[in-house]
Order: structure tokens, then sequence, then C-alpha cells
């Protein structure tokens, strides 16, 4: 006796299939068998680019990519599911230009995906990274007008401010550095003396003081993480440790992920001199403190790595 489905949007797999055509059984099944269970993983935010994550760490790009692929053909345009998928495909391709281009898809096409912010801010600093100051400092106004609540608002409004500067535009330019200066994390003194530095030009050109801003609602800023210290510098001859995030088999993606990390802020280096070009973050005295390093990335940044020996100096 055949029990009966205790899930109505699943099908089962004995039930007799209609009679069509090979592509159109295909089709069918995408259609009455997988679309309903996408549904269930839009009601929270699923695990794909996880799974790409780890396929990208793993060196099969390729496997992360058509993962991506798939989830787009399978998820409802419009919804933050497919939100989701275009971000995992912008992390697994090895082409910065098409990462680019779905980041910034991502940012326009879908606004208030939890996604929404740091697709905005990769496209800054792809643009930032080659060059174009403009359509870098566009992306930076964005996030800072934008994103207010977010833990990295100080962040946005430093590099909003420092563009409009280089550019010439010293009202905005102290504008953002005022809001900036005002939302720093007391334990960020880097980023206190980089907005400080940089506000010390609006008085020297004679401008008043950028204006206090409205105050943020604290209740709903979401904490922000705490600053990755330096690795410690250990002597030549004692066995350092650091983070390796992945190894590749092909040296240009090995160092088109290190070029990703390195914009977000990460001390990342590319090991090796053939195949496998492992990608590596810091440099650690202790076992201890690298594992303490691994477990902050993996809260605070969602980088996945493993502890491992550091290669000779």
């Amino acid at each position: 006796m055949r029990l009966p489905n205790a899930n109505p949007c699943r099908v089962s797999v004995s039930a007799p299939l209609p009679a069509m055509a090979g592509w159109r059984r295909v089709a069918w099944i995408f259609a009455v068998v997988l679309a309903p269970l996408s549904l269930e993983a839009q009601a929270v935010r699923d695990s794909l680019v996880t799974r790409v994550q780890q396929l990208v760490n793993a060196g099969n790009r390729d496997g992360a990519r058509a993962l991506a692929d798939s989830a787009l053909v399978i998820r409802t345009p419009g919804t933050n599911a497919h939100a989701e998928a275009l971000f995992a495909r912008a992390l697994a391709t090895s082409d910065a230009a098409a990462a680019e281009r779905d980041y910034a898809r991502l940012a326009i096409e879908y606004p208030f995906s939890p996604r929404a912010e740091e697709a905005t801010l990769m496209v800054a600093q792809f643009r930032q990274s080659r060059g174009d100051r403009a359509g870098a400092r566009v992306q930076y106004e964005r996030l800072a007008v934008d994103f207010p609540a977010s833990a990295m608002s100080a962040r946005h409004n430093y590099w909003a401010g420092r563009l409009a500067l280089d550019d010439g535009d010293l009202a905005k330019g102290c504008r953002y550095l005022g809001v900036a200066v005002d939302r720093v994390p007391r334990e960020d003194v880097e980023l206190r003396n980089q907005v400080n530095y940089l506000r010390a030009r609006c008085e020297t050109a004679g401008g008043e003081p950028p204006p206090t801003p409205r105050p943020v609602d604290t209740a709903r800023v979401t904490p922000p993480p705490a600053p990755e210290p330096a690795p410690e510098v250990a002597p030549k001859s004692q066995t350092e440790y650091s983070v390796q995030i992945a190894a590749y088999q092909r040296k240009r993606d090995a160092d088109a992920a290190a070029a990703r990390l390195k914009a977000r802020g990460f001390q990342v280096r590319v090991v090796g001199t053939k195949a496998p070009y492992r990608v590596r973050i810091g440099r650690y005295a202790t076992r201890a403190d690298a594992v303490a390093a691994q477990g902050r990335m993996k809260r605070q940044s969602r980088v996945n790595g493993i502890v491992v020996e550091a290669e000779p100096r």
C-alpha cells in the first residue's frame, strides 16, 4: 500500500509521467517537480551561494557556474531567490566583466534584496580597480544614501567623501566625511584616522566644519564586526600559520579570487609556481591566532577557509 505524500508540493516519482516527447518531459519535470521546491526555498535565504562558494574554493569553478546557471533557469525572476542566483553566478565566474554585469543587474533590479548592498559594493570596487573613479563614486554615494543603517555606513561615506574631494567637490566630500566620522565604530581606529586626515582638507580650504548628521536609529543598526587585527609577525625561524581560502588548478582563477578578497580588505596572496595555486590570507605567529582569524572571517565576511602552515618567507 502506498502512503499519501505528506508534502503537497511533492510529486511521487513512481507516478506515471504524461506521454510526451523527451524534451517536453524534461520541461514538465522542471515545471511540476522543481518549481514548487524552488518556491519553498524562496521563503528563506537558501544555501545556493554557500554551495557555489564551496565549489569555487575547491577549484571547481565550472561546477559552480553550472549550479548557478541551473538555479537561474528554474527560479522566478523578480524574487529574492532569483537575486541569490545572480549573486551566485557573479561569484562563480572568473570573468571580471561578466561578474560586474551580474552584480550591477542585481543592484538595479533587486534594490531590496539582502544582497543589494554587497552587490553595489562589488560594482564600486570593480570600477575603482580599473580606474573608473567617476563610476565608483556614483556607487559609493548610492551606498551612503541607500544604506544608512549598515554596519559599513562609515566606510561607504568615507569612500564617497574621498572620491568627491579628489574631484574637487569640496562641499559634498566634506558632508560625506562628516557623516563618516560620526559613524566610525570606536574600535576602528585606522578608519577614524583616515577620515580625520581627509577632513583636515575641509578646514584647510576654509570650509565650515561639516554639519552634524541626523542621528541614526541605533536600535536598527547591525552591530559592526570587530576589526581584523594585523597578523603578528613571527621570527623567521618560527613556524607561521595562514588561513587558506582555496586551491586552484589555473592561476588566473587564483588571481581572480585574490583580487576579490583584496578589494574587501584582506591581506591575501597567491602561493605556488605551478598547480595547485593556493589563495592564503595573513601570517600568524600561532595556530590559535590563525584559528581565531578563521572564525572571524567566517562569521563576519562569510569567507571560509582552513588553517595551514604558511610557506617560508
